[in-house]
């Protein structure tokens, strides 16, 4: 009895083991995307930027050559 005791916990210790080592590669997994995400984010408000300044441009153009 004290066998198969011994045997049930160390086959819980090996699942736990398992487990936490899975959860850290969907850490690991989950910190890649998520930088993934922040660099296209960043690319996407310098574009904005960008547009916004062609836009005030254009709009500043189309002014001078309305007077």
């Amino acid at each position: 009895m004290i066998r198969k005791l011994a045997q049930k916990c160390g086959n819980a210790a090996m699942e736990s083991s398992d487990i936490i080592e899975k959860n850290m590669e969907f850490s690991e997994t989950g910190d890649k995307v998520l930088k993934k995400v922040l660099s296209a984010s960043i690319d996407i408000i310098n574009n904005t930027e960008k547009v916004n300044q062609i836009m005030s441009n254009i709009v500043i153009a189309g002014n001078e050559q309305n007077k």
